[in-house]
């Protein structure tokens, strides 16, 4: 997520973005619209960012009581890509 961070946003997208897995992990369980499930422990969380607003969606799961973020993307659509659901899940698969 650091190298997402630092390369494909900016400064203010940077702040908003990485509050909200914080916001998420210190008063969980959220629901929506905050947060939404994709089941058996995946979970993505909405990002709005700053003026233009450009919408990004945070992928995680919990280990061991740690929210980790396994995937981040900008959203153009509405529904979250298949691929980035995928790679999320091999990811939680390693853990």
């Amino acid at each position: 997520m650091k190298e997402w961070l630092k390369n494909e946003c900016t400064r203010e997208e940077r702040a908003e973005y990485g509050a909200s897995p914080r916001l998420v992990q210190n008063n969980w369980p959220q629901g929506r619209p905050l947060v939404g499930s994709f089941g058996k422990g995946l979970f993505e969380v909405v990002c709005e960012g700053p003026e233009p607003v450009r919408s990004a969606r945070l992928l995680f799961c919990f280990d061991h009581g740690v929210l980790l973020v396994l995937h981040a993307i900008f959203k153009r659509s509405t529904k979250t890509p298949k691929a980035a659901i995928e790679l999320a899940r091999k990811r939680m698969s390693t853990l």
